[in-house]
């Protein structure tokens, strides 16, 4: 028997043979999948109905693939699969399908990038004594190369990593066992995050599944909790869930009951749902549901013992001993202080956001509204205050991550100092002149080293990290042995900061 994709072949709900009262049918035939390996390139042709064809991917080497931030294409070398959503059989096999996350070649990436932005990437890991003649440029070129790397020529930390180990993870986004290409984009941001985490938990399972020293139990155990740990009652997928459900599900629920009430009761009136003021019973259920949601989320006796016993600090601690990470408290936290404070942040922000925007435009029909009473400045209002409010308190969090970390969430100061990838004794040093204990002049032997190290580390003089000696610091200390990228470093590393840049 061939593979069929019709359903009339099938039994019903309770069992019974459904009635035949046709043949089959052509268009209702299947075919064996193509299970696409990586090796050379093998493709068969396939005549399907209407004399069309398609290309059966058997083997394939290189494919197409995009990197979306950078707007390019490339064709790679597909180098093994990675991760699968459905099936880690089809890793094992390096079968590649859609949606399969695949290793490619970074070289022709990194080459495009080195040509584009004059910069090199991912080269950390050569030896210093490999290091090549830089070719010779024009000035034009030059300063093209710098506008464009003043533009757009970052590339996040986690994908830098990546170039450096030459090999890049992507998602495959065509049918290879119906097109015949292996096509895809190059992971960013938020999805590379969620697969990272992913193919680390599956790695991890893989390798408890290979010793020999471990039993059943224990593998079956270990499995158990990777599979338990997002589902249990105080974690953040289930907030969500009691959330969406008691947002939606409660308040129909509730409808019902106060009318079978009013039935039972024999009171007067209709009893439509219509009657009932089903604004306030939403409102009241969605508030319930949150309120429990986070109730649940924030009671979790585990995650505040682990809180109240790790290495924190009982007072501020010194500016020289304060890291760029989040300390936490030697005393168990209030009861509602949770471990949900930048969830709290985000939902609070969305709804000043929901709320100004329902005031804007549920008063435009007033004659006093500003668009008719002003529409030049209205139109200003709306073009600006969404820019004014995101720098308002980008620049509040960046001026605590600068100077008070610890009162920062856990979240952001991670994320950060991911991104921003400051050493860290620059950090250090702009904390001690804001505490007055950095100053300009002064032979200090507490403070005056932590900038000496940097300047070792950059093959620069070390008395351009000393402010006894270098008033302002220099600012190719600041720039990475790099000179001075703007005009105005000078008046500002001499306002008493090591220097504005940092």
């Amino acid at each position: 028997m061939g593979i069929s994709r019709d359903s009339r072949h099938k039994r019903s709900a309770t069992g019974a043979k459904r009635a035949f009262y046709r043949k089959k049918r052509a268009f209702e035939k299947g075919r064996q999948p193509a299970n696409t390996r990586i090796g050379n390139k093998r493709i068969h042709l396939v005549r399907t109905r209407g004399g069309n064809t398609k290309y059966r991917a058997l083997r394939l080497e290189a494919g197409n693939f995009s990197w979306g931030s950078e707007g390019i294409a490339r064709k790679v070398r597909v180098i093994v699969v990675a991760f699968h959503p459905s099936n880690n059989e089809l890793v094992r096999t390096n079968t590649l399908t859609k949606s399969a996350v695949v290793q490619i070649d970074a070289a022709p990436f990194r080459q495009w990038y080195e040509a584009h932005y004059g910069v090199q990437l991912g080269r950390r890991r050569q030896a210093k004594g490999q290091e090549t003649e830089e070719s010779k440029k024009s000035k034009s070129v030059e300063k093209k190369h710098e506008e464009r790397v003043k533009k757009m020529g970052k590339v996040e930390q986690a994908l830098e990593k990546q170039f450096e180990a030459g090999r890049l993870y992507a998602v495959v986004s065509s049918r290879p066992g119906q097109s015949g290409r292996v096509d895809g984009y190059v992971l960013e941001g938020e999805e590379l995050a969620f697969y990272q985490r992913a193919i680390r938990k599956l790695f991890v399972f893989l390798r408890v599944l290979k010793r020999k020293d471990t039993t059943i139990e224990e593998k079956a155990r270990l499995l158990l909790n990777i599979l338990r740990a997002p589902t249990q009652i105080n974690r953040f997928p289930t907030s969500c869930a009691i959330i969406i459900g008691g947002a939606t599900l409660l308040p129909r629920i509730a409808v019902s009951i106060l009318l079978s009430l009013r039935r039972t009761l024999n009171l007067s009136g209709t009893y439509g749902r219509h009657d009932l003021h089903t604004r306030s019973i939403r409102i009241i259920c969605t508030f319930l549901s949150a309120l429990l949601a986070f109730t649940l989320l924030n009671h979790d006796d585990c995650w505040s013992r682990k809180r109240a016993s790790s290495q924190g600090l009982s007072q501020l601690p010194e500016p020289l001993d304060l890291p760029s990470q989040h300390h936490l408290p030697t005393q168990l936290p209030p009861r509602l202080a949770g471990k949900t404070i930048d969830f709290t942040l985000f939902t609070t922000t969305r709804a000043l956001s929901v709320l100004v925007i329902t005031l804007w435009t549920g008063t435009q029909s007033s004659r006093y509204h500003p668009t008719h009473t002003n529409p030049q400045f209205a139109k200003f209002l709306t073009k600006a205050v969404d820019p004014a409010i995101f720098s308002l308190s980008a620049a509040l969090i960046m001026h605590a991550w600068f100077y008070h970390p610890h009162r920062l969430p856990r979240s952001y100061n991670h994320w950060i100092h991911q991104a921003a990838n400051i050493d860290r004794r620059f950090l250090q040093a702009l904390r001690l002149a804001r505490s007055g204990a950095w100053q300009y002049g002064l032979n200090n032997s507490r403070t005056n080293h932590l900038l000496r190290g940097v300047a070792a580390d950059l093959h620069l003089p070390e008395s351009y990290g000393d402010p006894a000696l270098s008033i302002p610091i220099k600012c190719e200390l600041i720039h990475s042995g790099c000179g001075p990228s703007s005009a105005n470093c000078t008046p500002s590393g001499a306002s008493g900061a090591p220097s504005s840049s940092a």
